[in-house]
């Protein structure tokens, strides 16, 4: 099974989720999740997203790419990087252009594509988060 759930406290006190989905299912194949923030009813125009993987039992097959409206890519951990220290970090941001359109309540942030490279039956978890594992940095947009 996958599972994974992060809280943090924004500036507004309302608590933001980062998480990934599907949260279960057989590893039987390369898997693709999303990576989707829920932000309650604040619009969010940057996010930074850290998160760690087990690099001797999975690996990131392809670029990573953000989801509109976060059309400024601040930085995104390359695959190649990502492989060798089994670490992602990705910061967005809805350009200024943009702000009326940034994005509240749950949204994807973008899809990680992961190629399982170790499939003895003991490996059936892809990714377990703490706070520790997986951080959330969001910035609220106000009006």
């Amino acid at each position: 099974t996958m599972a994974g759930s992060v809280n943090k406290k924004t500036l507004a006190e309302e608590t933001t989720s980062v998480y990934f989905t599907p949260t279960s299912g057989n590893l039987s194949s390369d898997p693709i999740l999303s990576l989707s923030v829920n932000s309650g009813t604040n619009k969010v125009g940057f996010v930074r997203i850290e998160f760690k993987f087990d690099k001797s039992k999975f690996k990131i097959s392809n670029t990573i790419s953000p989801n509109q409206p976060f059309d400024t890519t601040i930085g995104i951990t390359s695959k190649e990087t990502a492989n060798s220290t089994g670490v992602v970090i990705i910061v967005v941001a809805v350009s200024p252009a943009n702000k009326d359109i940034a994005p509240s309540q749950t949204f994807e942030v973008t899809k990680i594509p992961f190629q399982i490279i170790n499939t003895t039956p003991i490996i059936q978890q892809l990714l377990l988060f703490s706070q520790t594992l997986c951080k959330l940095s969001a910035w609220i947009i106000r009006r």
